[in-house]
């Protein structure tokens, strides 16, 4: 059982997404590592070296089982997050369902690209006859039957517009075409927005609210409306004025519709936060902390930057006693969500309290 009850979690999350004070930062977490194949006992015998992945071989009651342990290790861990199930995050959705093909590996699952030349990128349209669709949605009907209103269910992981045509096109391809092909790549970046809007409208028709709410996948945060998120990681390699010449519009598009929106953002994407605060339709941020990047105290400005926008932040990391002390110490106490990646339920629990005792103590919060 949760240390807060329902309503009491509900609350927090209300708070959260109007910016009024929080008793404590909402708490997902992450059972495990950062490597989301490990996650799935159904993907073992597809996680073989350079085998090429159909639709077809992805069979969804071979999850279940992983689905169900998951759920039961967030709630035992105490998080005041609502876990939250969505299509196998392991698989590149969106490349897939774009056409390309998808490569096994022993701890991911790659996309492969289709073409070098952005003259040879056909359009990028949602079929809804596309085997990868059809699994899609398969698998959100699954999960949704094994909710049965337990927890919420939602989007996968579906990556970004600069994301999916790079790697049709090839990553070392596709800033060369940014700059030769401006009028191309700027109507295959619409297609793709265009796919993942009408991608989350349709699985929307599959999901039923959950307390009246609707949640994010991968992060599980819960929010009074329907809700959607997506990236953008491929836009580390493009300029400022790239990302407002071709991106702030799809950004947009993406969002439009939704009051609760979120971007995941890495630090090697900061030289584009300035720009991407002032996209209104943008609420919420959620900020890698990066095995191979700056650490919680070099972000910290970022951080405060995100919360000052009156944006809300969530961050993903795996912590130490010290850096959750400092981010309860330096941050506001609103509009904080964490993430965070532990080895067991047990090391959740012991996070559970340094959070609490520390935010409460260092800042007089009422009680919800």
């Amino acid at each position: 059982m949760a240390r807060l009850s329902v309503e009491e979690r509900l609350a927090l999350h209300r708070a959260y997404w109007s910016g009024a004070p929080m008793q404590e930062p909402i708490v997902s977490y992450r059972i495990g590592d950062f490597f989301y194949t490990k996650y799935y006992n159904g993907l073992a015998k597809l996680r073989v070296k350079d085998t090429v992945v159909t639709a077809d071989m992805v069979c969804v009651d071979d999850f279940i089982d992983d689905y169900e342990r998951m759920f039961q290790e967030c709630e035992e861990a105490e998080q005041t997050a609502f876990w939250t199930a969505e299509p196998c995050i392991a698989f590149p959705w969106m490349e897939a369902m774009m056409g390309c093909p998808i490569k096994g590996e022993e701890s991911a699952f790659m996309a492969l690209p289709t073409c070098e030349d952005p003259e040879e990128l056909e359009d990028l349209v949602l079929d809804p006859k596309n085997p990868w669709y059809l699994k899609y949605m398969e698998f959100t009907k699954r999960l949704v039957e094994l909710s049965q209103g337990r927890f919420p269910v939602s989007q996968s992981l579906l990556r970004g517009v600069s994301d999916v045509v790079g790697t049709k096109m090839g990553q070392g391809n596709f800033p060369y075409a940014v700059m030769d092909e401006p009028e191309l790549m700027q109507k295959r970046f619409n297609q793709v927005a265009e796919a993942l809007h009408k991608l989350t409208e349709e699985q929307y028709k599959l999901i039923p609210p959950f307390h009246g709410g609707y949640s994010s996948g991968l992060y599980s945060l819960w929010a009074p409306g329907k809700m959607v998120w997506y990236q953008e990681d491929l836009a580390a390699i493009l300029s400022k004025n790239h990302y407002n010449q071709f991106l702030r519009a799809t950004s947009k598009r993406i969002c439009e519709g939704y009051d609760y929106t979120m971007v995941h953002l890495h630090p090697v994407s900061f030289h584009h936060l300035d720009d991407m605060l002032k996209v209104d339709e943008i609420k919420c941020f959620q900020i890698n902390k990066d095995v191979s990047g700056p650490g919680v105290k070099d972000m910290l400005p970022q951080f405060k930057k995100v919360i000052e926008a009156d944006k809300c932040l969530a961050i993903l990391a795996e912590l130490n006693e010290e850096e959750v002390a400092l981010l309860m110490d330096e941050l506001p106490h609103k509009r904080l969500f964490l993430h965070l990646a532990v080895p067991s339920v047990e090391r959740a629990r012991e996070i559970n309290k340094v959070i609490t005792k520390r935010w409460r103590n260092s800042h007089a919060i009422p009680a919800m």
